[in-house]
Protein backbone atom coordinates (compact mmCIF):
# COMPACT_ATOMS: atom_id res chain seq x y z
CA UNK A 1 0.00 0.00 0.00
CA UNK A 2 2.96 2.36 0.67
CA UNK A 3 4.03 1.49 -2.58
CA UNK A 4 0.98 2.88 -3.84
CA UNK A 5 0.99 5.84 -2.40
CA UNK A 6 4.33 7.11 -3.46
CA UNK A 7 3.23 6.27 -7.46
CA UNK A 8 0.42 8.30 -6.59
CA UNK A 9 2.17 10.85 -5.15
CA UNK A 10 4.42 10.75 -8.36
CA UNK A 11 1.59 11.10 -10.85
CA UNK A 12 0.77 14.60 -8.88
CA UNK A 13 4.17 15.63 -9.37
CA UNK A 14 4.00 15.01 -12.87
CA UNK A 15 0.43 16.47 -13.30
CA UNK A 16 1.95 19.54 -12.07
CA UNK A 17 5.73 20.01 -12.98
CA UNK A 18 4.95 21.92 -16.17
CA UNK A 19 2.67 24.20 -15.22
CA UNK A 20 0.04 22.79 -17.96
CA UNK A 21 -2.09 19.78 -18.16
CA UNK A 22 -0.88 16.22 -17.98
CA UNK A 23 -3.24 12.93 -17.88
CA UNK A 24 -1.83 10.81 -15.16
CA UNK A 25 -2.57 7.01 -14.87
CA UNK A 26 -1.10 4.90 -12.22
CA UNK A 27 -1.24 1.13 -13.20
CA UNK A 28 -1.16 -1.43 -10.82
CA UNK A 29 -0.02 -4.93 -11.46
CA UNK A 30 -0.16 -6.69 -8.04
CA UNK A 31 0.02 -10.46 -7.14
CA UNK A 32 -0.75 -12.29 -3.70
CA UNK A 33 2.81 -13.43 -3.73
CA UNK A 34 4.93 -10.40 -4.79
CA UNK A 35 2.56 -7.76 -3.90
CA UNK A 36 2.32 -4.32 -5.93
CA UNK A 37 5.61 -3.88 -6.97
CA UNK A 38 5.52 -2.40 -10.78
CA UNK A 39 3.98 0.67 -11.58
CA UNK A 40 3.41 2.49 -15.09
CA UNK A 41 2.75 6.01 -15.82
CA UNK A 42 0.97 6.95 -18.62
CA UNK A 43 0.60 11.20 -19.42
CA UNK A 44 0.19 13.62 -21.95
CA UNK A 45 0.31 17.02 -22.42
CA UNK A 46 -3.00 18.65 -23.43
CA UNK A 47 -2.38 21.57 -25.62
CA UNK A 48 -4.93 24.01 -26.86
CA UNK A 49 -5.41 24.97 -30.43
CA UNK A 50 -3.32 28.08 -30.52
CA UNK A 51 -0.30 26.23 -28.69
CA UNK A 52 -0.54 23.70 -31.25
CA UNK A 53 -0.66 26.18 -34.26
CA UNK A 54 2.61 27.48 -33.12
CA UNK A 55 4.15 23.97 -32.61
CA UNK A 56 2.97 23.18 -36.32
CA UNK A 57 3.97 26.21 -37.81
CA UNK A 58 7.66 25.83 -36.00
CA UNK A 59 7.82 21.99 -36.86
CA UNK A 60 6.89 22.99 -40.66
CA UNK A 61 9.58 25.97 -40.70
CA UNK A 62 12.12 22.80 -39.57
CA UNK A 63 10.87 20.19 -41.65
CA UNK A 64 11.31 22.19 -44.91
CA UNK A 65 13.02 25.65 -44.71
CA UNK A 66 16.20 24.93 -46.36
CA UNK A 67 17.71 28.34 -44.06
CA UNK A 68 21.31 28.96 -42.73
CA UNK A 69 21.64 31.23 -39.51
CA UNK A 70 23.10 34.76 -39.76
CA UNK A 71 23.44 37.19 -36.88
CA UNK A 72 20.88 39.70 -38.20
CA UNK A 73 19.54 37.50 -40.25
CA UNK A 74 15.55 38.09 -41.18
CA UNK A 75 14.30 36.71 -44.65
CA UNK A 76 12.82 33.64 -45.54
CA UNK A 77 14.02 33.74 -49.18
CA UNK A 78 13.33 31.97 -51.82
CA UNK A 79 14.61 28.60 -53.26
CA UNK A 80 17.76 30.29 -55.23
CA UNK A 81 18.50 32.52 -52.88
CA UNK A 82 18.83 30.55 -50.14
CA UNK A 83 21.04 28.24 -52.58
CA UNK A 84 23.92 31.22 -53.32
CA UNK A 85 23.48 31.64 -49.70
CA UNK A 86 24.37 28.23 -48.76
CA UNK A 87 26.74 27.59 -50.91
CA UNK A 88 28.97 30.50 -50.10
CA UNK A 89 28.99 29.27 -46.50
CA UNK A 90 29.62 25.67 -47.31
CA UNK A 91 32.58 27.54 -49.50
CA UNK A 92 33.94 29.78 -47.14
CA UNK A 93 32.51 28.40 -43.82
CA UNK A 94 32.46 32.21 -41.79
CA UNK A 95 31.55 32.47 -38.55
CA UNK A 96 28.03 33.51 -38.14
CA UNK A 97 28.78 36.71 -37.09
CA UNK A 98 30.68 37.05 -39.97
CA UNK A 99 28.58 35.28 -42.06
CA UNK A 100 26.72 38.39 -43.91
CA UNK A 101 30.62 40.39 -44.60
CA UNK A 102 31.39 36.94 -46.39
CA UNK A 103 28.45 36.05 -47.85
CA UNK A 104 26.45 38.87 -48.88
CA UNK A 105 23.81 36.71 -50.61
CA UNK A 106 23.05 35.43 -47.00
CA UNK A 107 20.72 39.23 -46.26
CA UNK A 108 18.03 37.57 -48.78
CA UNK A 109 18.00 34.04 -46.93
CA UNK A 110 18.97 33.61 -43.38
CA UNK A 111 17.62 33.92 -40.00
CA UNK A 112 18.42 34.68 -36.38
CA UNK A 113 17.07 33.46 -33.20
CA UNK A 114 14.48 36.85 -32.60
CA UNK A 115 13.84 36.59 -36.47
CA UNK A 116 12.81 33.07 -36.40
CA UNK A 117 10.65 33.11 -33.25
CA UNK A 118 8.86 36.57 -34.97
CA UNK A 119 8.59 34.37 -38.03
CA UNK A 120 6.89 30.90 -36.00
CA UNK A 121 4.35 33.41 -34.02
CA UNK A 122 3.09 35.39 -37.50
CA UNK A 123 2.55 32.37 -39.70
CA UNK A 124 1.04 30.82 -36.09
CA UNK A 125 -1.83 33.77 -36.53
CA UNK A 126 -0.19 35.17 -33.38
CA UNK A 127 2.30 38.47 -34.96
CA UNK A 128 4.04 40.42 -32.26
CA UNK A 129 6.48 43.41 -33.50
CA UNK A 130 9.70 42.60 -33.77
CA UNK A 131 12.11 42.37 -30.89
CA UNK A 132 15.75 41.08 -30.04
CA UNK A 133 16.77 39.52 -27.49
CA UNK A 134 18.57 42.06 -25.25
CA UNK A 135 15.53 43.76 -24.82
CA UNK A 136 13.44 40.65 -24.09
CA UNK A 137 15.37 41.43 -20.92
CA UNK A 138 16.04 44.95 -20.21
CA UNK A 139 12.00 45.95 -20.79
CA UNK A 140 9.62 45.86 -17.69
CA UNK A 141 6.84 43.13 -17.66
CA UNK A 142 4.50 46.40 -18.49
CA UNK A 143 6.21 47.53 -21.25
CA UNK A 144 6.86 43.89 -22.83
CA UNK A 145 2.80 43.22 -22.75
CA UNK A 146 2.04 46.23 -24.00
CA UNK A 147 4.38 47.24 -26.45
CA UNK A 148 5.15 43.56 -27.70
CA UNK A 149 2.48 41.76 -26.23
CA UNK A 150 4.51 39.06 -24.79
CA UNK A 151 3.54 38.57 -20.93
CA UNK A 152 6.72 38.06 -18.76
CA UNK A 153 5.94 34.63 -16.67
CA UNK A 154 9.36 34.82 -14.69
CA UNK A 155 11.91 32.74 -14.46
CA UNK A 156 11.34 29.54 -13.11
CA UNK A 157 11.71 26.58 -15.51
CA UNK A 158 8.93 24.84 -13.83
CA UNK A 159 6.00 27.65 -15.05
CA UNK A 160 7.04 27.33 -18.73
CA UNK A 161 4.28 25.68 -21.33
CA UNK A 162 5.01 24.64 -24.64
CA UNK A 163 4.57 27.86 -27.07
CA UNK A 164 6.43 29.61 -24.65
CA UNK A 165 9.69 31.70 -25.34
CA UNK A 166 12.52 30.58 -23.39
CA UNK A 167 15.15 33.98 -22.99
CA UNK A 168 18.57 33.26 -22.66
CA UNK A 169 21.74 35.78 -22.58
CA UNK A 170 22.02 36.31 -26.38
CA UNK A 171 19.59 33.77 -27.62
CA UNK A 172 16.06 32.39 -27.65
CA UNK A 173 14.22 29.58 -28.54
CA UNK A 174 10.51 27.86 -28.42
CA UNK A 175 9.65 25.61 -25.77
CA UNK A 176 7.57 22.69 -27.85
CA UNK A 177 7.49 19.97 -24.65
CA UNK A 178 8.03 19.41 -21.11
CA UNK A 179 8.96 16.22 -20.25
CA UNK A 180 7.79 14.95 -16.75
CA UNK A 181 10.03 14.55 -14.16
CA UNK A 182 10.09 13.48 -10.09
CA UNK A 183 10.90 16.07 -7.57
CA UNK A 184 14.51 18.20 -7.04
CA UNK A 185 15.45 16.77 -10.99
CA UNK A 186 16.39 19.69 -13.87
CA UNK A 187 13.20 20.67 -15.52
CA UNK A 188 14.38 19.41 -19.45
CA UNK A 189 12.24 20.10 -23.01
CA UNK A 190 12.59 20.16 -26.45
CA UNK A 191 12.65 23.15 -28.23
CA UNK A 192 12.64 24.50 -31.60
CA UNK A 193 15.43 27.09 -32.30
CA UNK A 194 17.31 29.24 -35.15
CA UNK A 195 21.24 28.57 -34.08
CA UNK A 196 24.59 28.98 -35.55
CA UNK A 197 26.83 27.14 -32.87
CA UNK A 198 26.96 23.71 -31.14
CA UNK A 199 28.12 20.50 -33.32
CA UNK A 200 25.48 20.35 -36.40
CA UNK A 201 25.33 23.64 -38.01
CA UNK A 202 25.72 23.07 -41.60
CA UNK A 203 25.00 25.33 -44.86
CA UNK A 204 20.85 24.89 -44.62
CA UNK A 205 19.98 23.85 -41.26
CA UNK A 206 19.73 26.48 -39.64
CA UNK A 207 16.25 25.80 -37.56
CA UNK A 208 17.37 22.55 -34.99
CA UNK A 209 14.97 20.42 -32.72
CA UNK A 210 16.89 20.03 -29.38
CA UNK A 211 15.95 16.91 -27.52
CA UNK A 212 15.41 16.45 -23.29
CA UNK A 213 17.19 20.18 -23.19
CA UNK A 214 17.94 21.57 -19.80
CA UNK A 215 15.49 24.06 -19.60
CA UNK A 216 17.32 26.11 -16.89
CA UNK A 217 20.19 26.32 -18.42
CA UNK A 218 20.91 25.20 -21.90
CA UNK A 219 22.45 28.64 -22.58
CA UNK A 220 23.57 29.54 -19.45
CA UNK A 221 20.87 30.08 -16.77
CA UNK A 222 17.33 30.44 -17.81
CA UNK A 223 16.46 34.40 -17.37
CA UNK A 224 12.83 35.09 -18.54
CA UNK A 225 10.05 33.23 -20.04
CA UNK A 226 7.86 34.86 -22.06
CA UNK A 227 4.12 34.09 -23.25
CA UNK A 228 2.09 35.71 -25.98
CA UNK A 229 -1.03 37.14 -24.32
CA UNK A 230 -3.12 35.20 -26.88
CA UNK A 231 -2.01 31.83 -24.91
CA UNK A 232 -2.81 33.65 -21.49
CA UNK A 233 -6.41 34.81 -22.16
CA UNK A 234 -7.33 31.73 -24.14
CA UNK A 235 -10.65 33.06 -24.29
CA UNK A 236 -9.63 35.69 -26.57
CA UNK A 237 -10.78 35.19 -30.55
CA UNK A 238 -8.76 33.89 -32.97
CA UNK A 239 -6.40 36.16 -34.78
CA UNK A 240 -5.76 36.04 -38.51
CA UNK A 241 -2.91 37.26 -40.29
CA UNK A 242 -3.78 40.28 -41.73
CA UNK A 243 -2.16 43.38 -43.70
CA UNK A 244 -2.13 45.19 -40.72
CA UNK A 245 -0.72 42.26 -38.72
CA UNK A 246 2.11 42.19 -41.20
CA UNK A 247 2.61 45.56 -40.98
CA UNK A 248 4.12 45.31 -37.23
CA UNK A 249 6.67 42.37 -38.47
CA UNK A 250 8.60 44.41 -41.28
CA UNK A 251 11.60 42.21 -40.69
CA UNK A 252 10.21 38.93 -41.32
CA UNK A 253 7.51 38.15 -44.08
CA UNK A 254 4.48 36.22 -42.42
CA UNK A 255 2.67 34.09 -44.21
CA UNK A 256 -1.06 32.82 -43.14
CA UNK A 257 -1.65 30.86 -40.26
CA UNK A 258 -1.49 26.76 -40.76
CA UNK A 259 -4.46 24.69 -40.05
CA UNK A 260 -3.52 21.57 -37.56
CA UNK A 261 -6.73 20.00 -39.22
CA UNK A 262 -6.21 20.40 -42.73
CA UNK A 263 -2.57 21.16 -43.07
CA UNK A 264 -1.41 21.62 -46.93
CA UNK A 265 1.37 20.18 -48.30
CA UNK A 266 4.81 21.82 -48.04
CA UNK A 267 5.24 24.65 -50.82
CA UNK A 268 7.26 23.46 -53.99
CA UNK A 269 10.30 25.77 -53.36
CA UNK A 270 10.58 24.83 -49.43
CA UNK A 271 12.43 21.26 -49.96
CA UNK A 272 12.57 19.07 -46.95
CA UNK A 273 15.90 18.98 -45.02
CA UNK A 274 17.08 15.80 -43.70
CA UNK A 275 18.37 17.05 -40.13
CA UNK A 276 19.44 14.84 -36.78
CA UNK A 277 18.86 15.92 -33.00
CA UNK A 278 21.67 16.52 -31.02
CA UNK A 279 22.14 14.36 -27.77
CA UNK A 280 21.12 15.34 -24.71
CA UNK A 281 23.53 17.50 -22.89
Amino acid sequence: MKKVQEIQKKAIILSNCAGFTVLATVVALASPQAGAEERVIDWAPKLSERQSALIAAATELLETADVSYALGGNTLGEAAECDLCNSCLEKNAPKPRERFSTCPECRKCSLDCSHFTQLVFARAGMPYPYIHTPLMLELSAEALRRRYRLVDIGRDSRAAQPGDLLVYRGHVVILERVHPVESGQRLRGDIVHATGGRDIRLPGQGIQRERMADLGGLRGPLLRILRHEMLVDMSAAPASTTRSAARTSPDVRPRAAPDPATTAPSRPRLRRVEKRNPAPN
